[in-house]
């Protein structure tokens, strides 16, 4: 039912375009269905009947919304689903958080993008080169990397903000970044002949480290005229057509600047914010654009991405709920359910579903005829009720009971005023009088602390519910078909149930609710809304101080341990290494670590290594002095020599020895020297060799005189038997005359 899209690194000629999913002809299982039914030990006449009838009708009854264990097949998901998938509880693929995905990243094979509403992206590299060729548009001279990050397989609407490594930028007509630090001022002429002489003065001429040129997957977009002018194997046909990106270079930087302009150690990380997906339909006016509505990118994201199909004016309605106004904490007036998303092509089902429709309170279903439906948040007056009649059976628990039962709600989601990173809700508190438990759902697709806040009440509703109801169905299941709330009316019970799920199992209709009532799904700001988090310190606070205590050690197997001064548990550190003058390659690490373990390092390297700290709002520390080590890939010493001799004859000197019986031998060095003292001889010999084996060596055409020689073993790294000042005992010195 679903087609990955891959891009491959050049990926964007013509003959690569992105098209949407086509609609595939809905499956009816009906033959399967009624199968499932006639297994079952409970099949009664009436239930017969109603298959029957649901055959003759035409009902199809699809998998879309996802299959469980024993053949169990949910027809409609709401809110207590969800918010499970949500929390991490039901297997799904978790969605990576906003700030994991903040950075460009060059590898053969990725997934496309999608992007809904407006959202703050990184993306896979589509190309990367070097070249010293002077941009034809700006004339910028020097050595440039150029690169190009995809962040969308369809077209976009807009840029909206700008992200380099981390810092906002303006950008001119150009491309050219006109904020600090990647600008930079040049001066020409003479100071001399300005000023109240007359006669020229100094021209001040700035300039820029980086360009940036985004396209938007339009009709008509082109390759990028520099890029082609500049790089051979770059031809009319790489267009990126139907592509969301942005091609750029960065200038190279002199040593003194360098980590000032690009704190990473390499070329900034380009990771805008966009409003995403400009082909989104909206039934009410009949056109296509962008929006940022829940329920028209919940339209578009089962049409285009799956492929299903939808009721136009079904969805037409719940637009209209999701443009209703509602009032926050502080007053200002919002949309009630907005999305802004975006998620790669191998992200699964489950969690596309549960952050889409989580993020808006949504309830969706499978219709009868195979079109997908939803709802999103609200409380609707149910049009259906259950008797005694069409129950087979039923389970009712009084109150939510358990030791993991949440006491409160805090959700993750995505924070504009934090740079679009993820950030926490203030907790909506549903009980203080037991063990703290907190729910953490993560809703990265809602983009306000007002609309997060709402869903924090609706979940703590459906955990901390009055009677939760398991319900099998006779044919009466039929009717439950895109109902979200369903009345219960039997000689116990008479209230107001939200489904949760419903579906088939075993041949038999299910359902399972918890009781509901309108003010669940109320909300006052004023008294409701928690506090929600002040950015406004982050972007005021004073400069971030630098690790200390960095030092490295040399560990055996080609590694290095850096161990540093524990830091404040707000922070974490990022290690730059490099290999004799080198790239610097970064590594992040998580909070509260303070040792890391570099592995893989080649014997004999010197390793530098620099370290600073980074906040969760992307300031950064300088970077700290460098710390060199030299690789070690064996680290234990050999034993002693058996025994070293030397001896003269004529002007020449026959040195022998034996080798100990050590698995860490590798050969011997012969020093020579002209008095007893150790550290006055010189190397004249490294004599390779193996373990407990005979060997010798001839010093020759020596001038007449008294000499002294050593003889150190080393293992296959060059470690001595010992520190090289005290040679081992029976390794010298011998005197030889000549």
């Amino acid at each position: 039912m679903r087609g990955k899209l891959l891009a491959a690194a050049l990926m964007a000629s013509t003959a690569l375009t992105p098209r949407p999913a086509a609609a595939e002809p809905v499956s009816t299982f009906v033959t399967a269905f009624i199968a499932g039914f006639g297994g079952g030990s409970a099949i009664t006449a009436s239930l017969a009947t109603a298959i029957g009838g649901a055959t003759a009708a035409g009902y199809a009854v699809g998998a879309f919304l996802g299959t469980t264990i024993l053949g169990q097949v949910l027809l409609s998901v709401g809110l207590s689903y969800l918010s499970s998938v949500l929390a991490g509880k039901m297997g799904a693929v978790r969605s990576p958080s906003p700030s994991q995905i903040y950075r460009n990243f060059a590898q053969d094979i990725s997934y496309f993008q999608w992007v809904f509403g407006e959202a703050r992206i990184g993306g896979p590299l589509g190309f990367t080169g070097a070249s010293r060729a002077n941009d034809p548009v700006t004339g910028t001279q020097g050595w440039k990397r150029h690169y190009t990050p995809i962040f969308a397989a369809h077209s976009c609407d807009s840029v909206t903000t700008h992200y380099l490594d981390e810092r906002e930028v303006e950008i001119d007509a150009d491309g050219l970044v006109t904020t600090a630090p990647y600008v930079f001022s040049t001066e020409s002429g003479s100071v001399f002949n300005g000023g109240i002489f007359g006669g020229g003065g100094v021209t001040v001429t700035t300039s820029s480290n980086v360009r940036i040129r985004p396209f938007l997957g339009h009709s008509g977009q082109t390759a990028d005229p520099a890029m082609v002018s500049i790089f051979p194997e770059i031809t009319s046909a790489h267009d990126f057509a139907g592509l969301t990106g942005a091609h750029i270079w960065a200038r190279n930087q002199g040593a003194e600047s360098f980590t000032k302009v690009y704190p990473t150690g390499r070329e900034p990380a380009y990771t805008p914010v966009i409003k995403g997906m400009d082909t989104i339909y909206d039934p009410r006016t009949d056109s296509y654009g962008y929006s940022n509505n829940a329920a028209l990118i919940i339209a578009a994201w089962l049409t285009k991405v799956w492929g299903r199909s939808v009721d136009w004016a079904e969805v037409a309605t719940e637009a209209d709920i999701c443009d209703q106004l509602v009032t926050n904490r502080d007053g200002v007036q919002q949309k009630r359910w907005t999305i802004g998303w975006s998620f790669t092509d191998d992200t699964d089902f489950e969690t596309q579903r549960a952050q889409l429709c989580g993020a808006c309170d949504a309830f969706i279903y499978e219709r009868e005829d195979g079109k997908i439906g939803f709802r999103v948040g609200r409380y609707e007056a149910p049009t259906v009720t259950l008797t005694d009649d069409d129950i087979l059976s039923i389970s009712v628990s009084e109150g939510a009971m358990g030791r993991d039962l949440p006491t409160e709600v805090v959700a993750t989601y995505t924070e504009p005023k934090n740079a679009w990173r993820e950030a926490n809700t203030g907790p909506y508190v549903i009980t203080e009088a037991e063990r703290l438990v907190t729910e953490e759902p993560k809703i990265y697709a809602a983009t306000s602390h007002n609309q997060a806040a709402r869903l924090c009440k609706r979940i703590a509703k459906v955990k901390r519910y009055a009677r939760s109801y398991q319900i099998t169905l006779s044919g009466a299941g039929f009717k439950l078909f895109g109902q979200r709330f369903v009345r219960i009316k039997t000689a116990l019970w008479d209230e107001v149930i939200e489904v949760g799920e419903f579906g088939i199992d075993g041949g038999v209709f299910f359902l399972n609710g918890t009781s509901t009532q309108a003010s669940d799904f109320d909300f006052d700001a004023a008294t409701e809304e928690p506090t929600p988090p002040n950015y406004a310190a982050v972007a005021t606070a004073d400069t971030v101080s630098v690790p200390t205590g960095f030092t490295g050690s040399v560990q055996s197997g080609g590694a290095i341990k850096y161990i540093w001064d524990a830091q404040s548990s707000d922070l974490q550190q990022q290690i730059q290494l490099r290999e004799s003058g080198g790239d610097w390659e970064t590594v992040t690490l998580p909070q509260g670590q303070s040792v890391y373990t570099a592995t893989g390092l080649p014997d004999g390297a010197q390793i530098e290594a620099q370290i600073r700290n980074r906040t969760s709002g992307g300031k950064v520390s300088a970077w700290s002095a460098s710390e060199t080590v030299t690789v070690v890939q064996n680290t234990t010493a050999p034993a002693a020599l058996d025994a070293f001799d030397a001896t003269a004859t004529g002007f020449n000197v026959d040195v022998a020895f034996t080798a100990p019986n050590d698995p860490n031998y590798f050969a011997t060095r012969i020093y020579r020297g002209t008095t007893t003292t150790f550290a006055d001889a010189a190397l004249v010999r490294t004599e390779y060799g193996i373990p407990s084996n005979a060997d010798a060596w001839t010093d020759t055409g020596l001038a007449t005189g008294t000499y002294y020689y050593w003889g150190v073993p080393i293992n296959p790294s060059g470690i001595p038997a010992d520190d090289g000042t005290l040679p081992a005992t029976g390794s010298g010195p011998v005197s030889v005359t000549i």
